[in-house]
């Protein structure tokens, strides 16, 4: 299977059951060329980690793992129905580019030196 690494803006995380923070699924944005024009599209894609994360919506995230297709039908709002390709990444590691909800660091701990030990 190929590695492949890809970030996006997290739109979703599981919240129930076993894939409680496990399932990520987020946008990619990215830019191609059509007739010789900069065009601007955007890729959904479903993350599969291994252990349960704290990542939020609205975090912008990379991932990489390994990568996973599948054809399924959609419908449009329209009613017009289609197939398209579902693009996920199992076994992912990650790492945050921006937080959503910034993560409080711990706080420093003061702490005093003193020559009177009990041992």
């Amino acid at each position: 299977m190929a590695n492949v690494t890809v970030q996006i803006a997290v739109s979703s995380v599981s919240a129930n059951g076993d894939f409680r923070g496990r399932v990520i699924k987020g946008w990619e944005t990215f830019s191609i060329t059509v007739k010789g024009e900069p065009v601007t599209k955007k890729r959904v894609w479903t993350m599969w980690l291994d252990y349960p994360s704290d990542i939020t919506k609205g975090d912008v995230i990379e991932f990489t793992g390994q990568l996973g297709t599948k054809i399924a039908d959609y419908e449009a709002k329209d009613g017009s129905t289609g197939k398209t390709v579902e693009h996920s990444l199992n076994q992912c590691q990650w790492r945050a580019i921006s937080r959503a909800i910034p993560i409080p660091t711990n706080p420093a701990v003061e702490t005093t030196v003193s020559n009177d030990h009990p041992f």
